[in-house]
């Protein structure tokens, strides 16, 4: 474990969202989606920031962050109305 890794800290909004899901950073550059049970629902690119959750269901997902080197950034709990 490397424990000189720093998590950049980051928010994401709207939240709940409806459609779209934006970032406060630049350095997101995929996402990886999950449902509330753990299964991956949907990986994207980010584009301008943000993402597109329009297709998903209404529910609770996890949204594991990663930067353009595939290093893990963080996971956020987004709620989809």
């Amino acid at each position: 474990m490397n424990d000189n890794v720093a998590k950049t800290s980051f928010n994401a909004f709207p939240n709940p969202v409806l459609n779209r899901l934006s970032f406060s950073s630049d350095k997101i550059s995929s996402v990886e989606i999950y449902n509330i049970l753990g299964a991956k629902v949907t990986s994207q690119k980010v584009i301008n920031k943000s993402i597109d959750m329009s297709s998903l269901s209404k529910g609770i997902y996890m949204v594991k962050c990663k930067d353009a080197d595939d290093q893990n950034m963080g996971t956020i709990k987004a709620i989809k109305e």
